[in-house]
C-alpha cells in the first residue's frame, strides 16, 4: 500500500491542484522503461561563432562536445592529476637548479685542483733536480772522506750518472761554425747528459761556457744579476742566439750552392756526396731528382760508367751512390798506373852513341815544331797528366777523341820535326798516347 502523498502548504491565493495518482505512476512506468528515447539535455544558447563553427563541418558538432563533456567525478580527477604533474614539474625545476649550484661548485673545485697539480708537479721536478744535486754533493763529500781500506764509500752511487758526451763546438760569430750545427750539438748534449745539468742554473752557465766573441757579449747583459729580462734557462738563451745568428735565408742560399756544385776529375767522390747531400738536405730537395741530379753534376768519365743506372728505376740512390764511389775509386786507380808509367818511360835512357844527351839530375821534355809554323809547342809532365785524367786530346785539348783522331790534325798537312838534340823525326803526343793505351 502506498504512502499517502502530502499535500503542500498552499502559500499562494490559489489552492494547490492535486496530481492525480495514475498519472505519476504513468510517468514513472515511461522512466522506466528501456524502449522510452531519453530526452536530449537542453542546449545551450548558440553564439554566431559556434554557429559558424556548425556550418563549417570542420570540428565536431555541439551536441557531439556535450557527450564527451566528463562528468564531475572524472573531472575532478582530472584535476588532482594535474595538480600533481604541476607540482612534480615544480620538484624537477627546483632539481635543476640543485644541479646547476653544483655544477658551478665542482668546476671551481676542478680549477682550484687543476692548480694544484700543476703546482706540485712542478714542486715534484724541483725536488728530483735538488735530489741530484744533493747527491752529487754527497758523492763528493763521501769520496773526499775514504774510508781507511782507501775505496770510496760511495761509488756505486757515481757509476750510475750518464757518460758524459763530448761538448758542443765554441760559437763566436756565426761563420767557422754555424748555428744551425751549434744548435744541434748543444741540444744532443743537454739531452744525453741531463743527469749532469739537473738545474735550470747549470744548463745556462754550460751554454755561455760554449760561447766566445761576439755570441758572448750578446747574452752577457741577460745573465747579469740586474738584468731586466733575464735568461729562465738554457732555452731562452739558445733561442736569443737564434735570432742574431741564423741565416733567414739558408734554404735559398743552399738551393744555389746546389745547383752550382759540379765534381771535378780530382776531386775525391766521397767528399763530394757529403756536400751534395748536406745541400741537398738545406735546399729540401725531392728525393726523386736526387739521382739525376747526382749523375749530372759528375765528371764525364765517371757518367759514362754509371750511366746505365741512371734511368734504372729499380736502381734506388742509395746503390747508385755505392756503383760511383765503386767506379770512381777504379777510375782513380788507373790513373795512377799510366801517371806511374808515363813517368818511367819519359825517364832518359843511358846508352851510349845514339842515345839522347840529358843533364844530371834533371827529366828531358821534348819540344815539338812543326814545319810551316812559327812557334813551338811544349808539354810539360804535368800537363800531360792533367789532359789524361781529365780524357782531353794533347793537340787541341778538347775531350771526345785521341791526338790520332783529332780533327785540327789531319786539315793540317805539315810534318813534325824535333829539334835538337834528338836526331830522330818523332810525333810526341802520338807516342805518349799509345803508350797510355798500352797500359789501359
Amino acid at each position: 500500500m502506498a504512502p499517502p502523498r502530502k499535500t503542500p502548504v498552499n502559500r499562494g491565493k490559489h489552492p494547490a491542484v492535486a496530481v492525480p495518482d495514475e498519472e505519476t505512476h504513468e510517468h514513472e512506468d515511461d522512466a522506466l522503461d528501456p524502449k522510452t528515447p531519453t530526452p536530449d539535455p537542453p542546449r545551450p544558447v548558440d553564439t554566431d561563432e559556434d554557429n559558424e563553427d556548425d556550418d563549417g563541418g570542420e570540428g565536431p558538432s555541439m551536441r557531439e562536445r556535450l557527450q564527451k563533456t566528463p562528468s564531475r567525478e572524472r573531472f575532478h580527477e582530472l584535476a588532482n592529476q594535474y595538480k600533481k604533474l604541476r607540482m612534480t614539474i615544480q620538484d624537477l625545476q627546483d632539481e635543476i637548479i640543485v644541479f646547476q649550484t653544483d655544477k658551478v661548485e665542482t668546476n671551481m673545485i676542478i680549477e682550484s685542483l687543476t692548480q694544484e697539480r700543476d703546482e706540485a708537479i712542478a714542486h715534484r721536478d724541483h725536488a728530483i733536480r735538488e735530489r741530484g744535486d744533493l747527491a752529487f754533493r754527497l758523492v763528493n763529500l763521501q769520496n773526499s772522506n775514504v774510508t781507511s781500506s782507501g775505496a770510496p764509500m760511495m761509488e756505486a752511487v757515481t757509476t750510475r750518472k750518464s757518460t758524459k758526451m763530448p761538448d758542443a763546438p765554441m760559437l763566436s760569430d756565426g761563420k767557422e761554425v754555424r748555428f744551425e750545427t751549434w744548435e744541434t750539438v748543444i741540444r744532443q748534449k743537454l739531452e744525453a747528459n741531463a743527469d749532469h745539468y739537473p738545474l735550470p742554473v747549470h744548463r745556462k752557465l754550460y751554454v755561455q761556457s760554449r760561447c766566445e766573441g761576439k755570441a758572448q757579449l750578446h747574452i752577457a747583459p741577460r745573465l747579469r744579476i740586474d738584468a731586466s729580462i733575464p735568461y729562465t734557462d738554457a732555452d731562452d738563451m739558445i733561442a736569443h742566439l737564434k735570432t742574431v745568428f741564423a741565416n733567414p735565408n739558408r734554404r735559398p742560399e743552399a738551393y744555389t750552392a746546389y745547383h752550382k756544385l759540379r765534381m771535378k776529375p780530382k776531386d775525391n767522390f766521397t767528399d763530394f756526396l757529403a756536400e751534395f747531400m748536406q745541400l741537398a738536405e738545406e735546399a729540401v730537395v725531392v728525393e726523386e731528382n736526387r739521382k739525376r741530379d747526382l749523375y749530372s753534376k759528375l765528371p764525364y768519365l765517371l757518367q759514362s760508367q754509371v750511366m746505365w743506372a741512371v734511368n734504372q728505376d729499380s736502381v734506388l740512390f742509395d746503390t747508385f751512390t755505392q756503383n760511383c764511389q765503386s767506379m770512381s775509386h777504379e777510375i782513380n786507380l788507373q790513373q795512377e798506373s799510366k801517371s806511374t808509367f808515363r813517368a818511367r818511360t819519359s825517364a832518359p835512357s843511358a846508352s851510349s852513341g845514339t842515345g839522347a844527351a840529358t843533364t844530371a839530375g834533371s827529366a828531358y821534355t821534348p819540344r815539338v815544331k812543326r814545319e810551316g809554323s812559327s812557334g813551338f809547342t811544349s808539354l810539360s809532365t804535368t800537363e800531360r797528366e792533367t789532359l789524361m785524367k781529365e780524357g782531353r786530346c794533347f793537340n787541341c785539348k778538347e775531350q771526345g777523341h785521341m791526338t790520332r783522331e783529332c780533327p785540327k790534325k789531319k786539315s793540317n798537312t805539315a810534318t813534325v820535326a824535333v829539334v835538337a838534340p834528338t836526331p830522330h823525326v818523332v810525333e810526341v803526343q802520338e807516342l805518349e798516347a799509345d803508350q797510355g793505351k798500352a797500359s789501359a
